[in-house]
Order: C-alpha cells, then sequence, then structure tokens
C-alpha cells in the first residue's frame, strides 16, 4: 500500500470511530484486520504523519541478507520461498547474547538452552510454569522481603505444586527432584540482591 492511499484508510478509521462504531465493525467495514484498526485508533494526525514518514527510512527484515538470497536465485532459480528461508535460518539463525546476558552466564557457569521465537512447543513448558506460580501462589500474595517471599514459596511448594501428581508426567515433582538432585551442579556462588536494580 502506498503512502497516499493509507491517509484515506486512516481517516475512514477515525470517522467510524466517531460514529460510535467499535474496532472489530471499523474492521469489517474497511475490510482490514482489527489489528491495523487498533494500531491508528488512537493516533493523532501528527503521529500518523510520523508514522507514515518513517515508513520510507525503515530497513527490511532481509534487506541484510539481499546479496546472499539474490546468489541463491541466481545459481538455483527454482529454490522456494520456504528453502529460502530455511536456508537463511540455518545460516544466520545463532543467537546473540547482549554483553551483560554473556557476563552473567559466565560467572554462574550455565549451560543455556535459547528457545527460539514463536516455538510454542520449548516455550510453552516454562511460560506454564510461571504462569501456574503468578496464578496460584502469587496472585494477591504480600511480602516485606525475598527472604520472606522464598520461604513462603517453598511452604506453599511442599504443600501443593512439589507433592501432587504431575499431570503430563504423572509423578510427583519432589521425587523427581530428589531422583535428579545428585545430577545436578552446584550454583557457582550467590546473587547479592543488593547489587539488582531494576
Amino acid at each position: 500500500m502506498r503512502n497516499r492511499e493509507r491517509w484515506p484508510m486512516y481517516f475512514e478509521i477515525q470517522q467510524q470511530k466517531e460514529l460510535g462504531l467499535n474496532k472489530s465493525q471499523v474492521a469489517r467495514n474497511l475490510d482490514v484486520s482489527r489489528n491495523t484498526v487498533m494500531k491508528f485508533w488512537d493516533m493523532s494526525i501528527d503521529e500518523y504523519k510520523t508514522f507514515i514518514e518513517g515508513l520510507g527510512t525503515r530497513s527490511k527484515k532481509l534487506e541484510y541478507f539481499e546479496f546472499e538470497v539474490v546468489e541463491w536465485l541466481r545459481q538455483y532459480p527454482d529454490l522456494s520461498a520456504a528453502q529460502i528461508m530455511d536456508w537463511l535460518k540455518e545460516h544466520h539463525g545463532d543467537l546473540i547474547l547482549t554483553h551483560e546476558f554473556a557476563n552473567y552466564v559466565e560467572v554462574r557457569r550455565f549451560r543455556i538452552y535459547m528457545c527460539r521465537k514463536a516455538d510454542p512447543e520449548s516455550k510453552g513448558k516454562i511460560e506454564n510454569v510461571v504462569k501456574y506460580i503468578k496464578r496460584n501462589f502469587a496472585r494477591h500474595r504480600q511480602f516485606t522481603n525475598v527472604e520472606k517471599l522464598n520461604e513462603q514459596c517453598l511452604a506453599w511448594l511442599a504443600r501443593t505444586g512439589n507433592a501432587k501428581v504431575h499431570q503430563t508426567t504423572k509423578k510427583i515433582p519432589a521425587e523427581v527432584y530428589a531422583f535428579e538432585k545428585a545430577y545436578l551442579r552446584p550454583v557457582h556462588r550467590k546473587i547479592e540482591i543488593s547489587n539488582i536494580t531494576t
């Protein structure tokens, strides 16, 4: 969509908003996604103008790989888009750690496994644990310091999550931990909570 074609859409969204239509109705009327409507819903004209001007100057995701992709297509004209995407992931999929996180990993002597973006099979397992703790332990709980929080959390785990049979593994987490503990490496050194800033 060219920039001059975007302005009527923006004004149409604002006009239908003024008429009292909701975002879903506007999206249907204009035959655009609800996300598009949401993006422009509360934007002022000046903000929209800045947004439009920025479209011409922003870099494209694949711009950095353009030369390499063109070379692949010269060599193999029948390459599919899916195969090009796979080759890009294969050759340029390395995860780069920030300087601070790389230092942290080195000091803590961790071996890390990074989940890929949009990989629900690997990320979901961790996210579900966090969600379980947030909903069933942390919600509406008050604590005065980290030590008190840890104490409350360990007591909660002993009477709930770690003592019950896990739905997926059909094992009791406390028993599994007792077995696996022999294979775990000790934490290198304790983190000083007072040094952490947010």
